[in-house]
């Protein structure tokens, strides 16, 4: 009987330590998402996710050996219906 009071008790003091490691991982996962959120609102050029689309033209054509398409083509057909 002292055995199984004794299991209970390490038992206990083992699911007491477990709680407080994740509840600790879980405060420092929460702080750095809330830190992540907060930044790019304070300082909008800090962030590495964000993207700038200039407003002008560029001033040189497009290289010959660019994938987009000539502004002159047609667009394709539209399949069969059937």
């Amino acid at each position: 009987m002292p055995s199984m009071l004794f299991a209970m008790f390490m038992y206990g003091l083992l699911a007491l330590g477990a709680h407080g490691l994740i509840d600790w991982i879980d405060r420092k996962i929460a702080a750095k998402r809330y830190e992540e959120m907060r930044l790019p609102a304070s300082a909008p050029g800090a962030s590495s996710g964000v993207v700038t689309i200039p407003t002008t033209a560029p001033t040189t054509a497009p290289a010959a050996s660019s994938t987009a398409p000539a502004a002159t083509t047609t667009p394709p057909s539209p399949p069969p219906s059937g």
